[in-house]
């Protein structure tokens, strides 16, 4: 076995090491360093890559990536390696905002990214071509707000799709099989950037954003551990993780149900309820307290998040429910 190189990272087997990539530079010439926890085992076996905080306020997977490299997995019983970029977006994290504020820009919907592009570009560029690109499972750790449900997205069409459903189904949450041609709002993620490249890949949403919540870390942990046994990097047989009461349904494309009039908003349903075109998932108060709208469901399906703002308020048009489908005959 050699040692594991990866941007300023030397790994040699049976051990942890950090270091970094170079993201890009500031303006006073410093580079944006992006942490890197890599475990190189002692015995030959794949790569596995688990990022978080794509998105700035999205911190789970910080923490995910902490207990599984510095508590839950030893390098000298590990076969492969594990690298572990547990803030793939530094400026973003800076920030406290889903984007690179300076350039208003989504790093997860322009990846494989431009070598010569703009700042966010070049972020995607290096992690997709020094990282990602080396890996054999690829697993991306989003947050959304509360209330939402823990689940996990992925795609179909593919030999490497097909196999991060088979891997997906090893955390027991509920699953969306996002259809890309059914949502183009989502071209340029990481996950399709790997599936593109033929590498299984997974876009985790754990909840909720900017506070860490033990039941979503622990959970996804054991699945990430689960993932790790089935690729044959740990010895110990699989078991099913405790689950978080999944939807037994497997769920399609996420419809974003619309304000019409701003105000502050009171959801009228438990996330993970199933719902009726028609039956009412939220009412909107104004700052009288009279009820300005209430937001109906258009479709049968689940409700599995409310996205909260800074304060529970909306505006008109902005997003108060998202429900997800149930995908017939996948």
């Amino acid at each position: 076995m050699k040692a594991f190189a990866i941007g300023s990272v030397q790994c040699e087997p049976g051990h942890l090491a950090t270091g970094h990539l170079i993201g890009g530079y500031l303006e006073n010439s410093a580079a944006v360093e992006v942490p890197l926890v890599v475990l190189h085992g002692t015995r030959p076996g794949p790569v596995l890559w688990i990022g978080g905080a794509l998105h700035g306020p999205e911190i789970n997977g910080i923490e995910v990536i902490r207990r599984i490299t510095r508590e839950l997995v030893a390098p000298e019983t590990l076969s492969g390696t594990v690298i572990g970029a547990p803030v793939q977006n530094p400026l973003s994290l800076r920030d406290h905002h889903r984007f690179i504020l300076r350039e208003g820009a989504d790093v997860n919907r322009v990846f494989p990214g431009k070598a010569l592009g703009n700042h966010t570009q070049r972020l995607a560029h290096r992690l997709f071509t020094e990282g990602i690109q080396r890996a054999d499972v690829v697993i991306d750790i989003h947050s959304n707000t509360h209330p939402a449900i823990d689940f996990i997205l992925i795609r179909g069409g593919s030999p490497a799709a097909e196999r991060s459903r088979e891997l997906a189904e090893l955390f027991g949450w509920t699953l969306v099989l996002s259809l890309l041609e059914q949502e183009q709002s989502m071209t340029g993620t990481l996950m399709d950037a790997a599936l593109a490249a033929g590498i299984p890949a997974m876009t985790l949403e754990l909840t909720p954003q900017r506070e860490l919540h033990d039941d979503s870390i622990s959970s996804c942990c054991a699945g990430v551990l689960n993932v790790m046994r089935e690729m044959g990097m740990l010895d110990e047989p699989t078991t099913m993780p405790v689950r978080r009461e999944p939807i037994p349904e497997l769920l399609g494309n996420t419809v974003q149900v619309l304000a019409g009039r701003g105000g502050f908003v009171h959801p009228l349903r438990q996330v993970g309820t199933r719902v009726n075109a028609g039956d009412s998932l939220a009412i909107i108060r104004d700052a009288y307290g009279d009820v300005v709208e209430t937001i109906v469901s258009p479709l049968q399906g689940y409700v599995t998040v409310y996205p909260r703002y800074a304060n529970q308020t909306c505006f008109s048009g902005q997003t108060v429910a998202f429900v997800n489908p149930i995908r017939a005959g996948a």
